[in-house]
């Protein structure tokens, strides 16, 4: 049909809105199977008197803290590969079987074929602290995919109404 390669174009995707605004987040069906393979540079931490010399130059955030990350599904496939790299280019980070209250880690297709997690949620390493929910639900009939629900805490300042909570108000989406 096409000749072109999907997570190229969302690879640039990704770069663009970027570079316009860092809260870049990636939600759906992938067709890729990860297992349990890094979707981060192992040991990308700089230490010492270098980092401290250059870090305000580059802005750069390791991954020491990041969860380990489970999944239940162990195949990996060309999509998943392409994936990975894909959060390792960009620093997105996978969320499925890493969220820290643990209802994220469970299958999200049922198919003829069997079972499999295709179905993901990506975030920057730096904004995982405003996902305050992220859970693979029950499978229901009208769909092969489990749904994925998702709760954020943002914090929006209303610049119309600044005397109503002097302009900011702490709420949660899903």
């Amino acid at each position: 049909m096409y000749n072109c390669d999907l997570f190229y174009d969302l690879l640039n995707s990704v770069e663009k809105y970027s570079s316009e605004t860092s809260r870049v987040f990636l939600l759906g069906d992938m067709n890729a199977r990860t297992a349990i393979v890094n979707d981060f540079i192992i040991n990308d931490n700089v230490c010492g008197p270098i980092f401290d010399s250059f870090n305000h130059i580059f802005g750069y955030l390791s991954d020491t803290n990041l969860p380990v990350r489970r999944n239940p599904d162990q195949s990996t496939n060309e999509f998943g590969l392409k994936l990975l790299n894909l959060c390792r280019s960009t620093g997105l980070r996978i969320l499925n079987g890493r969220h820290k209250d643990g209802l994220a880690n469970d299958y999200t297709f049922c198919g003829s074929r069997g079972m499999s997690v295709v179905d993901y949620l990506l975030a920057p390493y730096d904004f995982l602290h405003i996902i305050d929910q992220f859970i693979v639900c029950n499978f229901t009939s009208f769909s092969d995919h489990a749904p994925l629900h998702v709760r954020l805490r943002c914090i929006l300042h209303d610049s119309q109404e600044p005397e109503r909570n002097s302009g900011t108000s702490n709420n949660s989406y899903e």
